[in-house]
């Protein structure tokens, strides 16, 4: 595909296609490339890392672009899931653990098993049963007690929602 400027981007002119690169800034020197992926379009920075999610819809991958501020990117430190993840879990109490997993921490449904990962979180309830009779939300495995979830682009909402479904199961009090 071709190259455009942030200022020339627009779906009209054909510049939603895989491969579209997009210079970005005064001088150009910070590159945008648009991908076409299963699900739609992905916006790469030039390190691969996508902007946001896949979207089907051409007029959001505008939006990206013309959002795209190069100055912004260079200042703020890039998100990283498995940082997040974690300051996450110790600040819900979790504590070192002795087993397999990282993290432990008490609830509702028992003792919770907890490892951070780059774009998931491994979770398992000691006791099944009880973890079966208290866990409203997510795959539980009923047999296993694994509680894991998975995230194609782990994003800082991500955090705040697995934040809001283990705080849901922590003891009242």
């Amino acid at each position: 595909m071709g190259t455009t400027t942030q200022e020339a981007f627009h779906s009209m002119r054909g510049h939603v296609a895989d491969g579209q690169r997009v210079l970005c800034g005064k001088d150009g020197r910070d590159v945008l490339t648009v991908r076409g992926v299963i699900n739609g379009w992905v916006v790469e920075r030039a390190d691969g890392t996508p902007l946001a999610a896949p979207t089907r819809n051409a007029l959001e991958v505008v939006r990206l672009v013309a959002a795209y501020s190069p100055r912004a990117a260079r200042k703020s430190k890039r998100f990283v899931f498995k940082e997040a993840l974690v300051a996450m879990l110790l600040r819900l109490g979790a504590r070192p653990s002795e087993r397999f997993y990282d993290y432990v921490i008490d609830t509702r449904a028992g003792l919770l098993y907890l490892s951070a990962y780059d774009d998931w979180l491994a979770a398992r309830f000691e006791d099944v049963e009880k973890a079966r009779q208290v866990v409203k939300t997510g795959c539980l495995n009923r047999f296993s007690g694994k509680w894991n979830w998975h995230f194609v682009f782990a994003e800082a909402q991500d955090i705040e929602f697995l934040e809001q479904q283990i705080r849901d199961l922590l003891p009242a009090g």
